[in-house]
């Protein structure tokens, strides 16, 4: 997906095609967005592009999850400030620890409540952004 230029910059990391489309849906009004399945294109939307906040699902195609996707993520200094939600179908205490362990900025459980959601992404990326 293009990312325009005028809007703030949302990387939706995602492998179910029917959520990433979800957000995409429900976003494109409100953000420029760039869509992944995988932490490898993850990786070059990132390499590519400057982007304002990431969409973290926690479970993702490929080799590595979305845990250690942001872990890698966060050992870059150029990332190191970077809102990361993480977004996920597992809500054990437990998995948001993790995820807050390995550098996720905020835990969202599935389902999502999409006006929550832009809620929380407009916070991360209006302290970003004053």
């Amino acid at each position: 997906m293009i990312i325009e230029n005028n809007k703030p910059h949302v990387l939706i990391v995602e492998d179910d095609l029917s959520n990433s489309e979800l957000f995409v849906y429900a976003f494109k009004d409100r953000f420029s967005l760039c869509t992944a399945e995988s932490a490898e294109k993850a990786m070059v939307c990132l390499d590519n592009h400057h982007i304002d906040l990431i969409l973290m699902d926690l479970a993702l195609i490929g080799d590595m999850d979305g845990l250690a996707l942001t872990s890698l993520i966060r050992k870059n200094e150029k990332w190191k400030e970077l809102p990361i939600i993480a977004i996920t179908a597992h809500v054990m205490k437990y998995d948001e620890i993790r995820a807050i362990n390995a550098g996720c900025t905020e835990f969202v459980s599935k389902p999502v409540r999409i006006k929550n959601l832009i809620n929380i992404m407009e916070k991360y990326i209006s302290k970003a952004n004053p």
